[in-house]
């Protein structure tokens, strides 16, 4: 992201539409950066990696209000 990373827009996407579930799609790895994501309001976390077997459902988790992460 240009302006900073996706744990910043996770907040400012819920203020703006509280109703919609965030899949957050990275390269980070670090456990920390996971929790943050999470923390911040995303529920789901998938690294680009492993996007091509998980991110549907990673999707459709969050569809239904579940949580999803490929990493931490």
């Amino acid at each position: 992201m240009p302006d900073g990373h996706s744990v910043q827009a996770v907040p400012e996407l819920r203020a703006q539409a509280p109703d919609t579930q965030i899949v957050v799609l990275t390269m980070q790895h670090d456990v920390a950066f996971v929790r943050a994501a999470l923390a911040a309001g995303a529920l789901s976390y998938v690294l680009k990696d492993q996007a091509d077997r998980d991110l549907v459902e990673a999707i459709r988790r969050a569809a239904t209000g579940e949580r999803y992460t490929t990493a931490g």
